[in-house]
């Protein structure tokens, strides 16, 4: 049934989402060139923000130093940096980070809070853009 109500939508959102949709234009999300545990696992290891599992070589995270999640020459697994808050506001999950990652553009340096060896620190890194499938 029609409402009477009606919306409009420009033109050029039409089409760039629709190019996205096709796979016409590759999608780009913010990143810090960081891979994130699974949140199930961060759930059951009981942390209270995404785990980093891997940093990228040359990205803003290796240059800000947030440290992974590495194996020592003893062989103990040692936890890497624990993000809790992005830009001010607190993540929990890696959908939490991409979603505080995304009020800031390309290039915009943000401040990422994270848990390392019990502590806490302030790194300020650049929001890149990441091309996904």
């Amino acid at each position: 049934a029609f409402a009477g109500v009606g919306f409009a939508v420009p033109l050029g959102a039409v089409d760039a989402a629709v190019s996205r949709i096709l796979g016409l234009v590759p999608a780009r999300r913010p990143g810090l060139g960081a891979r994130f545990a699974e949140d199930s696992w961060v759930r059951e290891l009981g942390l209270p923000g995404p785990l980093v599992l891997e940093v990228l070589p040359g990205s803003s995270a290796e240059q800000a130093g947030l440290r992974p999640t590495r194996t020592s020459s003893s062989g103990d697994l040692e936890l890497g940096d624990v993000i809790v808050a992005v830009g001010g506001v607190e993540v929990r999950t890696r959908g939490d980070v991409f979603a505080a990652l995304s009020a800031h553009g390309e290039g915009e340096r943000v401040d990422v809070t994270v848990l390392r060896e019990g502590g806490s620190a302030v790194l300020s890194m650049a929001v890149t853009l990441d091309k996904h499938p």
